[in-house]
């Protein structure tokens, strides 16, 4: 999932508390969100300079406008990321404990999400893991997060695709490292055939001389 990709998605999940979020798409929204709270200030107080009286109120109505638009998609997505690592939405809350919650909040939101299923969905990342270690087919054998992506049957196929490969590896080696078949002990630089070739000639020269008395 892109950057954009991850916004767009919690845009549309703005409303969802249910499932669980990627890191990615938790902390890309937090970007976005940050940079559109800076820009709307910043525009807000622009316009201040050319409201007169009226500057504080434009002003203010600029920033609930905006906190109000970003409000409920980074609520959401900050329930579905809880989700990921195996916390309630509920966790959330925790962040009106002053500092304390909010670093215990953001070290939950840095967590690695939980390997497959849990109780509050599948796997976000399954798909893109599974992609990873179809490519890789080593890190089947290397990683422990490539083997829970995947079903038993999953795990047969995949293996005996690698049997498969490595099986072709070591037969294209083997002729390429195979030294050529001997032609047998030479003759006058004619080989096995060349001295049968010999041979028979000598043969021949032989019965037509003619016999001696």
């Amino acid at each position: 999932m892109s950057f954009f990709a991850a916004i767009f998605s919690c845009l549309q999940k703005f409303a969802e508390y249910e499932g669980r979020a990627t890191r990615k798409e938790y902390w890309s929204w937090l970007i976005a969100a940050t940079l559109v709270s800076y820009l709307s200030g910043y525009a807000g107080a622009a316009l201040s300079l050319h409201a007169g009286s009226m500057a504080g109120l434009e002003r203010t109505s600029i920033s609930m406008a905006t906190g109000f638009v970003l409000f409920f998609p980074g609520l959401a997505v900050t329930v579905r990321r809880l989700h990921d690592v195996g916390k309630s939405g509920w966790w959330v809350l925790i962040i009106l404990i002053p500092l304390l919650g909010a670093l215990y909040l953001s070290h939950l939101q840095l967590k690695k999400g939980m390997i497959g299923p849990n109780l509050y969905g599948p796997d976000p990342n399954e798909a893109t893991r599974k992609k990873r270690a179809a490519l890789d087919l080593d890190a089947i054998e290397r990683h422990q997060d490539g083997l829970k992506a995947f079903s038993r049957e999953e795990l047969d196929l995949l293996m005996e695709k690698k049997r498969a490969m490595t099986q072709a590896r070591a037969a294209t080696r083997v002729t390429r490292t195979s030294p050529p078949k001997p032609m047998g002990k030479t003759s006058g630089g004619f080989g096995r055939r060349g001295a049968g070739a010999a041979s028979g000639f000598a043969g021949l020269q032989t019965s037509r001389q003619p016999a001696r008395r």
